[in-house]
């Protein structure tokens, strides 16, 4: 698990759950077993994380706290783009978390309404908290975050640390170089969601290796262990959460992997051309196609799957045992049509 973080250094969070919960996902497609996959988010977990808005809400490694004081400056200083906070509840619910070690939304007051005004104003203060980092949430309780006052939940050595804004971007770009090997500004400014400006500075402060990749119209920035990274085992396959690092930002999927794919679960079944999710299929180096599983509570079926051309099917058999072993599924259908062959 410490592994698979101090490679891609942030796994996005993401409440869709097709085979698995995505976090979960991309620690089994590096290797993690499944019972420590399950255990991320839980007191039992082996490593240590927090979650925060690093690409969109995600987990990342404790010791990262420090880096995002940008962050939580900036929202102090200028606000959020969320929903108006009330203080009175914000004062009521420090009281109750100086009770308690931790809460989760079920100990709140429920609200009413759809989307954030479903939160209620218990809710919005927890999330305000959270990202202003007077909260931290380290574990889960089932499917919600449970918050703590930081000062209990981050060790005092790195509550000391305050680097200023700068420092904090250039420790952030120089780990997603390191995560990516190879990539664009574009690809870095994505990866943290860091602004394109912030990130040419800090790239110059780094002192970081350019180049440029064939078929690429952007230059590209150089991990110094870039060669090492591009290692990989020719005959290893397996699938992918939409959500993982390696596919998350489409413009470099494109480029990386000559895949033009797009999440459609937020369209109406009508408009899907694919599946209401898909998952990429990685063999050696490349990708290869994609599957598209939909579960309904213990039951797990294909609604749709591609691959290239003059594949050998072992490929997808393999691919399909993983995600049949993973979804844990007391049913779990192999897909008998809506197969697609890229050219």
């Amino acid at each position: 698990m410490e592994q698979v973080f101090n490679h891609v250094k942030c796994v996005q969070l993401d409440p869709l759950k097709a085979i698995r919960e995505s976090h979960e996902l991309v620690c089994l497609s590096r290797g993690v077993p499944l019972e420590r996959a399950k255990s991320l988010l839980t007191a039992d977990s082996p490593f240590q994380i927090f979650t925060y808005p690093g690409h969109a809400m995600a987990i990342l490694p404790l010791d990262m706290w420090p880096w995002f004081a940008f962050m939580r400056r900036h929202l102090l200083a200028k606000g959020w783009r969320g929903p108006a906070v009330d203080a009175d509840t914000v004062c009521s619910l420090r009281a109750l978390l100086r009770e308690r070690d931790v809460i989760t939304v079920k100990d709140l007051p429920k609200g009413t309404g759809t989307g954030w005004n479903r939160s209620s104003q218990w809710r919005i203060a927890a999330e305000w908290l959270l990202w202003t980092g007077e909260v931290v949430s380290t574990t889960r309780n089932g499917t919600h975050r449970e918050y703590a006052l930081t000062g209990k939940a981050i060790p005092e050595a790195l509550l000391r640390l305050e680097p200023s804004d700068n420092d904090c971007i250039d420790h952030l770009v120089a780990e997603v170089v390191e995560a990516l090997g190879v990539a664009t500004s574009d690809d870095i400014a994505d990866y943290f969601r860091l602004r394109r400006d912030r990130v040419e500075r800090a790239l110059q402060a780094i002192d970081c290796p350019k180049g440029t990749v064939d078929g690429w119209i952007e230059p590209v920035w150089l991990s110094r262990r870039a060669e090492s990274l591009a290692r990989t085992k020719l005959d290893c396959v397996t699938p992918l959460s939409p959500f993982d690092s390696l596919v998350w930002y489409r413009p470099r999927l494109q480029r990386l992997f000559g895949k033009a794919y797009t999440l459609e679960a937020y369209k109406r079944a009508d408009e899907r051309a694919f599946g209401h999710y898909f998952m990429p299929i990685l063999a050696g180096a490349e990708i290869v196609g994609r599957v598209a599983p939909r579960r309904n509570k213990h039951q797990v079926s294909i609604e749709a799957y591609e691959f290239d051309a003059c594949l050998d099917l072992a490929v997808t058999e393999r691919a399909l045992h993983l995600l049949q072993a993973w979804s844990e599924a007391a049913v779990f259908e192999s897909p008998t049509q809506h197969l697609l062959i890229a050219e």
